[in-house]
């Protein structure tokens, strides 16, 4: 009966959702080499689990024994199991309608049309990052999920497959609208926007997070950087109506809009910057502040190379602007470096080639 439903579960799911895969491209890039990075990487997630494997008792301990802390839940755990190609799960706690859990399966299991997976079973984390060290101590097997903080050695990180459909069309819009916006015509000027995350912002200290020290000094200095909020997250109505005295809003800005300003921000939300991957394809500099978080294609990048870095407390941005500007071949070759880097590694080919690659690493170190 359970299998009947997941059945109907996963085809319900895939009516829902749209991908567009080139299996021809698919194809040439499974059977080539990977780039050194993506191996390094998933090399590196699974290393402490090499003398050990990795074993379904394992999974379970890791699950019993987080639930059982007094904010176990909040590990927002989901199983999965591939059996036969064909993908299903359950969860202590989350719906398994869940937007995080169908958008996970409906393109796992249209990637599966491409793409024979190994039988495996694993734990992911729906949260943005797993790196509680409360979680860490009770955990006994690689847990998936789409970032992580430097020094984790639990977690395999995946790419992030919540509205990937959209997220898909996002970066074909970037792409189609970067090649008409040439180089010389974007305005000089930063350019960031995004929502109130990174945690709770308390009234005492809201100063001391990335994204409102942006907008801060966008006021004091509007001819370098254009810095604003499009929305609300983790904060109070009295910092909100403060936010609001001193015009700290904007209204929401497609991506293909921002990329007529030659420089894009990446600033850390809760973790990652969700804009980071749209913005390396869009043929601006992306401006990056170094990050304690990492996510899947990470070791890929180089500063000066594909971004360029600035102190997370604002005290070189003004620097780092002039200097762009003073520079200007250095940076277009910088943009154009990153976007050649996306569309060759960050399209939904690759993301699929990734999920295989790590699946069948883990299938090695996996025991039924």
């Amino acid at each position: 009966m359970q299998n009947k439903f997941q059945k109907s579960f996963v085809l319900y799911i895939l009516l829902l959702f749209s991908f567009r895969i080139d299996e021809k491209k698919l194809q040439e890039k499974l059977v080539a080499p990977p780039p050194a990075w993506m191996e390094e990487q998933i090399q590196e997630d699974l290393a402490k689990f090499k003398g050990t494997g990795i074993t379904f008792a394992m999974i379970e301990r890791t699950m019993q024994e987080v639930d059982a802390l007094p904010h176990g839940y909040a590990a927002r755990f989901v199983l999965y199991s591939f059996h036969n190609n064909v993908l299903s799960c359950t969860s202590p706690h989350e719906s398994l309608a869940a937007a995080e859990v169908t958008h996970f399966m409906a393109f796992l299991q249209e990637a599966a049309r491409f793409v024979t997976f190994p039988d495996i079973d694993f734990l992911l984390s729906t949260w943005d990052c797993y790196d509680n060290p409360t979680y860490l101590e009770h955990t006994f097997c690689p847990v998936f999920c789409i970032s992580k903080m430097e020094g984790n050695t639990k977690v395999a990180l995946i790419p992030w497959l919540f509205y990937y459909d959209y997220k898909q069309r996002q970066m074909e819009e970037v792409y189609a609208a970067s090649n008409k916006s040439p180089w010389d015509l974007k305005t000089p000027i930063a350019l960031w926007r995004g929502v109130t995350s990174g945690n709770y912002y308390p009234w005492y200290e809201w100063d001391f997070k990335v994204r409102p020290r942006l907008v801060l000094f966008s006021k004091e200095r509007p001819d370098l950087l254009d810095a604003a909020f499009t929305g609300i997250h983790f904060i109070d109505d009295k910092l909100k109506a403060l936010f609001e005295e001193y015009d700290f809003f904007r209204p929401y800005t497609h991506p293909a809009i921002q990329l007529h300003h030659k420089y894009l921000v990446a600033a850390d939300g809760n973790a990652f910057p969700g804009s980071f991957q749209w913005q390396l394809l869009s043929n601006s500099v992306v401006l990056r502040h170094p990050s304690p978080f990492s996510e899947w294609f990470y070791k890929a990048l180089q500063p000066y190379v594909h971004y360029v870095p600035y102190a997370q407390d604002m005290s070189d941005f003004e620097d780092v602007l002039i200097w762009l500007r003073a520079h200007d071949k250095e940076a277009k070759t910088i943009a154009d470096t990153a976007t050649t880097f996306a569309i060759n590694h960050l399209m939904i080919e690759d993301v699929i080639v990734y999920y295989y690659r790590l699946f069948q690493a883990y299938a090695a170190l996996y025991r039924h």
